[in-house]
C-alpha cells in the first residue's frame, strides 16, 4: 500500500522514488510508534472515563477516519491509514472493550464489504477467462498450502497439524480485494484484470470447506504420536486466569499469580487505574467486566479460572451472573464485603467466595496474641482450633447485628 501510489508514476519517476518509497515506509513505522504510544492512549482516555460507550466508538471511529484522512493528504492511500489506526487500536489497552463495542456492526459491516466485491465482478469478464481462473485458483492453493506445511514442519509441528493448516490457510486473503483495488484505482492493472484477479480470491475462498474436508482425510492417513508435554506450555498459556477489578485486592492476585509464573489477563473500567498498571508492567485493559462481549473478547471461555475483585457488589454481582450463564464450566472465585455479600455469591453458584475482612482479623489477631507475649506453638494451636465448628461460631457471630 506504500508503494502503490509511487508505481502509478512515470517510469523514471519509479526508477528515482525507490529510495524515497523506502524513506516513506519507515517513517510511517515510526509515526506509528509514535502515535501508538502518544496519541492513541491520551484521545481515548478521556472518552473512557466518561462512561459513555457510544461515544467511545464514535471517537474510536473519528481516529480510524483521521488516520485514512492523513495518510490522503501526504499522498499514501486512506486503505493505509484505516489499517495503520486498526494496529494502533489493536496494540492499545482499549482494544477488548473497542472490539466488544463494534461487535453488533462488525457482521453488517463485513457482508456490506463482500457485497461490494461480489458487486463489482463482471460475469462477461469471467465466463471470458474461465481456464484461466481455474488454472490460476488451483496453483494458488497448491503453491500456498505447500508454503504452509513447509513452514508449519520448520516450526516443529507434527506432519498432520502442518497438512490440516496448509489445507485450512490455503485460500486467497480478503485483504487482496483492498490491494487489487488500489491497484486498479491507480491504473496498474490492465483493464479487466481486476475481475479476474477478485474471482480468483473469490472461488479460492468458496472452496474453502472442501480443502479443509480433504485435508482432514489426508492427515488422518499419517499416525504422529506427539508427548503431551510438547503442548503443556502452549495449553497452559493458552488458559490464563481472568481477573476483573484491578484495585488493591486484584493486584494482589496478579502479583501472586506472576510469581509462579501463572499467566492472567485483567480488565478494569478505571482509566487511570489500567494505564498506572500498564506502567508497572501488568496486564491490564480497559473493559466493563459485566459485558458479555467483553467477556468473550477477552476469552473468558478459555480461562483456567475468573477472580473477581470488583469494588461494587451490584457490578460484581451482575457479572458473576453473567459469567456463570456464559461459561458454567469456569470456576469463579470472589472476593465479598462481608459475610451477607459471600452468602448471595454462594447462592448463584460460586466455587469460592470469602469476606475480605475475615483474613485480616486473622492476620490482626495474630498479631495481637503475638504482641502479647503468646508463644508460637500456643498460637498455632490456636489457629489449628479453627474447625468448621468453630469457624462457624466466628461467622454466627460476625453477623450479628449490633
Amino acid at each position: 500500500m506504500v508503494l502503490l501510489p509511487l508505481l502509478a508514476l512515470s517510469e523514471f519517476a519509479v526508477s528515482t522514488s525507490m529510495g524515497l518509497a523506502v524513506l516513506q515506509a519507515v517513517g510511517i513505522m515510526v509515526l506509528v510508534v509514535l502515535a501508538g504510544r502518544y496519541a492513541i492512549g491520551p484521545a481515548l482516555h478521556p472518552i473512557a472515563r466518561m462512561g459513555n460507550s457510544d461515544t467511545f466508538v464514535a471517537m474510536a471511529l473519528l481516529l480510524v477516519l483521521g488516520f485514512a484522512w492523513v495518510m490522503n493528504q501526504i499522498g499514501l492511500s486512506m486503505a493505509l491509514g484505516a489499517f495503520m489506526a486498526g494496529v494502533l487500536l489493536a496494540e492499545s489497552e482499549y482494544r477488548h472493550q473497542i472490539e466488544a463495542d463494534i461487535l453488533p456492526f462488525r457482521g453488517l459491516l463485513l457482508d456490506l464489504f463482500f457485497m461490494s466485491v461480489g458487486m463489482s465482478l463482471d460475469p462477461l469478464s469471467i465466463t471470458e477467462n474461465v481456464s484461466l481462473i481455474v488454472i490460476a485458483t488451483v496453483a494458488l492453493l497448491v503453491i500456498k498450502a505447500s508454503l504452509v506445511i513447509g513452514i508449519s514442519m520448520a516450526m516443529g509441528a507434527p506432519l498432520p497439524v502442518a497438512i490440516r493448516s496448509g489445507f485450512l490457510l490455503s485460500q486467497a486473503g480478503e485483504f487482496g480485494f483492498v490491494l487489487f483495488s488500489l491497484a486498479a484505482g491507480e491504473e496498474l492493472l490492465e483493464p479487466g484484470l481486476l475481475d479476474t484477479l477478485i474471482a480468483i480470491i473469490v472461488i479460492s475462498m468458496a472452496v474453502t470447506p472442501a480443502m479443509v474436508w480433504a485435508g482432514n482425510k489426508i492427515a488422518g492417513k499419517f499416525k504422529t504420536v506427539v508427548s503431551g508435554e510438547v503442548y503443556g506450555p502452549i495449553a497452559s498459556e493458552n488458559n490464563p486466569v481472568l481477573i476483573a477489578g484491578f484495585g488493591r485486592v486484584g493486584e494482589t492476585v496478579a502479583n501472586m499469580l506472576e510469581a509462579v509464573n501463572v499467566p492472567y489477563i485483567a480488565i478494569d473500567a478505571d482509566t487511570d487505574c489500567v494505564a498506572r498498571a500498564r506502567r508497572h508492567g501488568h496486564h491490564v485493559f480497559f473493559g466493563w467486566a459485566g459485558r458479555p462481549d467483553v467477556l468473550r473478547s477477552v476469552g473468558a471461555e478459555h480461562a483456567r479460572l475468573i477472580v473477581v475483585t470488583l469494588d461494587d457488589p451490584d457490578t460484581a454481582e451482575g457479572m458473576v451472573r453473567t459469567a456463570r450463564r456464559l461459561y458454567p464450566n469456569v470456576p469463579i472465585h470472589v472476593r465479598a464485603r462481608d459475610w451477607e455479600g459471600a452468602d448471595n455469591f454462594a447462592a448463584l453458584g460460586v466455587d469460592h467466595t470469602m469476606p475480605e475482612t475475615f483474613e485480616a482479623s486473622l492476620r490482626l489477631g495474630a498479631a495481637a496474641l503475638e504482641a502479647a507475649g503468646v508463644d508460637e506453638e500456643d498460637r498455632r494451636a490456636l489457629f489449628d482450633d479453627l474447625s468448621a465448628e468453630n469457624y462457624a461460631k466466628m461467622r454466627r457471630f460476625n453477623q450479628v447485628k449490633p
